[in-house]
């Protein structure tokens, strides 16, 4: 029997139908239909709290019992309401060139930890506690101030009269309240697992240790921001998601700061109250017996 000639094959012809069969010229397919790519999602805006407006003490009250529902809320208050919510030492200008803020903070607190002991009384046990003294005392930290008491908050908004940018109209000041979550907020697991307050990678709460007479008064919290690597500076509360979104502001007008501030006087919030010892004291004497700018003007 003649032998069949063989088929000539093409490049590409290699397709085999079964396992030993027939082999023969691949029949081009047409090219699949391509899906169209997926439309970015966009991003919804997260929706924040309306800020409001309050001129006396009463209103100021109202909005708090409207947001509060709980005795966990925590109050800060600002006598512009522009500032962010950023710690201190997010703030300055380094006198060294080249100085980062932790290049800063190192420097501060080694020397602070080296001569805070003739001005106070006991030992401070470790660093969140090192912070605390610290940052009621003034030294730039990277933790901000917070209050269980909302009338200590508008006391710190109103203390002084309003301010602005030179050449613009003075701004209002502002009291921020904010709801933290039950448990991921706070900073009791890291400071149990004996984590330092430097190595938080997430702003947290923490409520310091009686230590002194002035967290006492002021029913003191403080906030410890994370440093973030890849902005090269500490964590904006107002500015991420996870806390914006539970934060809602007060915003106190320039006139209405000297009236608000006598008639938290009357109710004995002050600064001898806030303040008790005896800075807190002669501060409070000055202002009872001269009148601040604001004041000054509101008698006209």
């Amino acid at each position: 029997m003649a032998k069949l000639p063989s088929i000539p094959r093409l490049p590409g012809d290699e397709a085999t139908f079964g396992g030993g069969g027939f082999s023969g010229p691949v029949v081009a397919r047409e090219p699949a239909a391509r899906k169209p790519p997926k439309k970015a999602v966009a991003k919804k805006p997260v929706a924040k709290k309306p800020v409001e407006e309050v001129r006396t003490v009463n209103d100021f009250l109202k909005v708090v019992f409207d947001f509060a529902h709980q005795d966990d809320v925590l109050f800060r208050g600002q006598r512009r309401a522009s500032w962010g919510l950023e710690p201190t030492l997010a703030r300055i200008t380094a006198r060294n060139d080249g100085d980062t803020p932790l290049d800063v903070e190192d420097e501060l607190m080694r020397r602070f930890k080296r001569q805070y002991l003739p001005h106070f009384n006991g030992v401070l046990t470790d660093d969140w506690e090192v912070l605390a003294v610290a940052q009621h005392h003034g030294l730039n930290t990277r933790m901000l101030d917070w209050s269980q008491n909302p009338l200590a908050a508008l006391w710190f908004a109103v203390r002084k009269p309003a301010e602005g940018e030179p050449g613009k109209p003075k701004e209002p000041g502002a009291v921020f309240m904010f709801q933290p979550a039950k448990h991921e907020d706070y900073a009791d697991v890291e400071r149990e697992s004996k984590k330092s307050p430097y190595e938080v990678n997430r702003t947290l709460f923490y409520q310091p240790n009686h230590r002194t007479q002035r967290i006492v008064a002021q029913s003191g919290w403080l906030s410890v921001h994370a440093w973030s690597e890849a902005d090269g500076k500490f964590s904006r509360l107002d500015k991420l998601d996870h806390y914006s979104v539970r934060i809602k502001q007060v915003h106190i007008p320039p006139g209405a700061f000297s009236d608000i501030r006598n008639h938290l006087d009357r109710i004995g919030v002050n600064e001898a109250t806030l303040f008790p010892d005896l800075d807190g004291l002669c501060t409070h004497l000055n202002w009872y017996h001269s009148l601040l700018k604001d004041e000054i003007r509101s008698r006209r």
